[in-house]
C-alpha cells in the first residue's frame, strides 16, 4: 500500500485524528460547507432553457460535490467506503460521523478515567510520576477532535487534583462540554496552580515523595 500523507480512516481510534485532518481539507480546498450542512441543489426557473447563470451556479455546485466527497472517499478504507455507499458528500459524512462517535466517546471516557487514576508510587520521584500523568494526557488528547494539547488535558487533571474530594461525575461533566471549550480557560488557569500546588505539596514532604489524594 502507498504511503499517504493523511490519516486513512479505518477503525474508531483513528476516526479522531482523520476527522481533524478531513476537516482541514475539506476547508481548504473551499468545500467544507457541503460536508457540513446540506447545499441545496441549484434549481433552473425554465428546466428547458437554463440561464447561463444558472448553469454556471449548477456547475460549481457538481464540481463542489464531487471535490467534497472525493476528498473523503480518498481518506477512508474500504470498509467505511462501503459504509457510506452512494451517498452525497453531506449524508457521507453524517454516516461515518453516526458510525465511529459514539465508539469514540466511550473511548474517551474510558481514556480520561485512566487518566485521572494515574497515582504517585511510593518512592516514586516527581519527575517520573509527572511523565506518567503526561502520557495517560497524550493518550486521552489524541483521542480527541477538537485539537487539544496534553497540557490542555494535563490542566483538566489539575482541577481533579485540586480540588479536594471533587466528585468525578462533576469533572466528567465538564470535559464532556470541551468540544465546546466553554471550560477551557478554567483549565488553562490551573495550569499555573498546577506547578504551584505541587511546589507546596512537595515542600511538605521530606521524603520527597508527593502522593495524590
Amino acid at each position: 500500500m502507498a504511503k499517504t500523507d493523511f490519516t486513512v480512516l479505518t477503525t474508531t481510534d483513528s476516526y479522531p485524528a482523520w476527522f481533524s485532518e478531513t476537516r482541514a481539507a475539506l476547508l481548504a480546498a473551499q468545500v467544507w460547507r457541503h460536508v457540513n450542512t446540506q447545499v441545496p441543489t441549484p434549481t433552473y426557473v425554465d428546466v428547458d432553457a437554463p440561464t447561463e447563470i444558472e448553469k454556471r451556479e449548477m456547475r460549481i455546485f457538481l464540481e463542489n460535490e464531487e471535490q467534497a466527497l472525493g476528498i473523503i472517499l480518498e481518506r477512508i478504507d474500504a470498509a467505511n467506503a462501503r459504509l457510506i455507499g452512494t451517498k452525497e458528500a453531506h449524508n457521507a459524512w453524517t454516516a461515518l460521523e453516526t458510525a465511529h462517535v459514539v465508539q469514540s466517546a466511550n473511548r474517551q471516557y474510558q481514556l480520561y478515567q485512566a487518566m485521572a487514576n494515574v497515582r504517585q508510587k511510593p518512592d516514586e520521584a516527581l519527575p517520573t510520576y509527572m511523565q506518567r500523568v503526561e502520557q495517560a494526557a497524550d493518550r486521552f488528547s489524541t483521542s480527541l477532535t477538537t485539537g487539544a494539547s496534553a497540557d490542555d488535558i494535563i490542566d483538566m487533571l489539575v482541577a481533579f487534583i485540586t480540588v479536594s474530594n471533587l466528585d468525578p461525575t462533576v469533572l466528567n461533566a465538564a470535559i464532556r462540554r470541551l468540544d465546546g471549550h466553554t471550560e477551557h480557560t478554567v483549565y488553562i488557569r490551573a495550569k499555573t496552580n498546577m506547578t504551584q500546588h505541587i511546589q507546596i505539596r512537595h515542600k511538605q514532604h521530606d521524603t520527597g515523595t508527593y502522593i495524590v489524594a
